[in-house]
């Protein structure tokens, strides 16, 4: 793999790291914070909401005990004036106290006046609100009550009070209750003052939200979940009821723009560092292919090529780093090395193989036949070796020599005993020479001179056998000794015959003296010419004698069988 390969990776690899490192981090530590201010800013809002509910109903609760402690409204309920009790109560004030219904019960719980502020609230029948009053027993109170009352046309505050003095004495001359419907135009004014969307759901509609969908604990009773999307988060607000009233819930939407805006944000970040980390490696890659990679390149070509030439005189560019600089240097001298090694090792070779063909050569034509043995066993042998014997080099490699010989030798030994005590005297270092005669392929006995040798191959030690043919010099010292035995035996008869011819010469000696006549000097002189013909020849025997003795000595001719 190419280097600005693995920069790109380890690029890659940085760059996942972050990502995945930012991602687990904001999720754990910024979304999550997200998710919970989002939470608790739901849950305040909720709280504040209820608060703002309560607030409403316990301002129509005062408003219902004002309006029962009316002098007047106590005297006409209490007198049989109570047709006259609808004048009391006018709608402008009504309406600019935003109660939109009113009730007025006598002392035994009879429905004595029904009145509906506004045009809206003119529908609301009084059998209706009088089946509410008697159900929720608002009918006779005996002191204020107020809350939230769910009636069909939705949720009611609703304040009772009983009818007394002004100065809060009875008897109880009957009850006063109010309502202000639970309608758009105050969730209108209930979101205004919490700034945040609010809606009104009964209580069936809560399916709406998955249960699977994490929720917060109860903190006022406000129950916190996230929409199927996810893109809303609400607060669920229980709103309490009069005894006897179904329940219904206030619901707080929410939308997680805060959530998003964080995502968007880890989003944005998280392409911020795709790009940061795409631009930080084409930087790298063009730095180091500036600094680094094309130096790289450049020693490559030069390592391949001297892979390819096996020139190791080539020698690599130094580089703008030190640590190029001292890989450079290293490399020169390990190829400075192996230039003057391979050339030291030419030159060894071409000494080891000019010494090889040298003692191939003498080996080859050497006139005494050469054999390598391992043990008995021949392993190599030159040509003279395979000549002697009358095979071809190649048949006697792994035979053994007694393949060659007589089963006995000329002295009477076994050749197989012998050859084996020659061996092993020569495997014990001693170099053993004997003569030992083979026979050639015709069967012709041949007399040889063996010199046996140990010599170590790192393989192991082996012999040097040595063969020199000596039936020549055989046949001369045969011929030597029949000639010294001729010439002993002629100079044998020589001696005798000396002594032959001076006892007839003495006899003419003798004769030439006693005769005394003109031709006795003559005579005389050549029997004395003759006498030292004689002397010479017998001083000639004595040399003779003394070279016979020699030889006799030193070379054993002429010996006696």
């Amino acid at each position: 793999m190419k280097l600005r390969t693995h920069v790109a990776l380890v690029t890659v690899l940085i760059t996942l790291s972050l990502i995945c490192g930012i991602v687990l981090a904001s999720n754990y530590l910024l979304l999550k914070s997200l998710d919970n201010v989002e939470k608790t800013t739901v849950e305040r809002t909720c709280d504040l909401l209820e608060s703002h509910i309560d607030k409403e109903v316990y301002a129509l609760g005062l408003l219902a005990g004002d309006y029962a402690t009316w002098d007047e409204t106590y005297y006409r309920l209490s007198s049989s004036e109570s047709s006259n009790l609808q004048s009391l109560f006018l709608n402008e004030t009504f309406i600019s106290s935003q109660v939109d219904w009113l009730l007025l019960f006598d002392a035994e719980g009879d429905m004595v006046v029904h009145l509906g502020f506004g045009a809206e609230n003119q529908t609301s029948t009084s059998q209706t609100l009088l089946s509410e009053a008697t159900h929720l027993n608002l009918t006779r109170v005996d002191e204020g009550v107020e809350g939230i009352v769910v009636l069909q046309n939705g949720p009611t505050l609703v304040a009772a009070a009983p009818v007394l003095r002004g100065s809060g004495e009875g008897p109880r001359a009957g009850t006063l209750v109010i309502g202000r419907n639970l309608d758009g135009e105050m969730v209108q004014e209930i979101s205004d003052v919490a700034m945040i969307p609010v809606s009104l759901v009964s209580e069936g509609e809560q399916t709406m939200f998955s249960p699977s969908h994490p929720r917060s604990p109860n903190t006022n009773w406000t129950t916190i979940r996230i929409s199927d999307d996810r893109h809303t988060i609400s607060g669920i607000l229980p709103v309490s009821a009069l005894a006897g009233s179904s329940e219904y819930i206030i619901r707080v939407d929410l939308p997680r723009t805060l959530y998003f805006g964080g995502l968007d944000a880890i989003y944005s970040f998280v392409l911020l560092i795709i790009i940061i980390c795409s631009v930080a490696g084409i930087l790298i890659i063009l730095i180091l292919d500036h600094s680094l990679i094309s130096h790289f390149r450049k020693m490559t070509s030069v390592v391949e090529a001297v892979r390819r030439d096996q020139d190791y005189s080539r020698r690599l560019p130094a580089g703008n780093m030190k640590e190029m600089n001292l890989l450079a240097s290293s490399v020169n001298e390990l190829f400075e090395y192996l230039e003057k090694y391979l050339a030291e090792r030419k030159h060894y070779e071409q000494t080891i193989q000019e010494s090889e063909e040298r003692y191939r050569t003498l080996v080859e034509s050497a006139n005494d036949g050469i054999c390598m043995l391992d043990r008995d066993r021949i392993v190599d042998c030159n040509s003279r070796a395979a000549e002697m014997l009358g095979h071809r080099k190649e048949s006697m490699v792994q035979t053994s020599p007694c393949a060659y010989a007589p089963d006995q030798q000329p002295d009477g030994r076994d050749s197989k005993e012998a050859l084996e005590a020659y061996i092993a005297l020569a495997y014990e270092g001693k170099t053993t020479s004997f003569e030992w005669q083979y026979l050639t392929t015709d069967g012709t006995p041949v007399d040889a001179e063996v010199i046996l040798g140990r010599f170590e191959l790192t393989s192991g030690p082996y012999l040097l056998a040595i063969i020199r043919d000596i039936t020549e010099r055989k046949q001369l010292e045969q011929l030597k000794s029949e000639a010294f035995a001729q010439i002993e035996q002629n100079l044998r008869q020589f001696a005798a015959l000396n002594d032959e011819i001076r006892n007839p010469l003495q006899v003419i000696q003798g004769l030439a003296e006693l005769d005394g006549g003109e031709n006795t000097e003559k005579y005389l002189r050549q029997v004395a010419a003759i006498n030292d013909l004689v002397d010479r020849l017998d001083r000639g025997y004595i040399e003779s004698d003394k070279v016979r003795e020699f030889l006799r000595k030193h070379y054993h001719i002429g010996e006696e069988e």
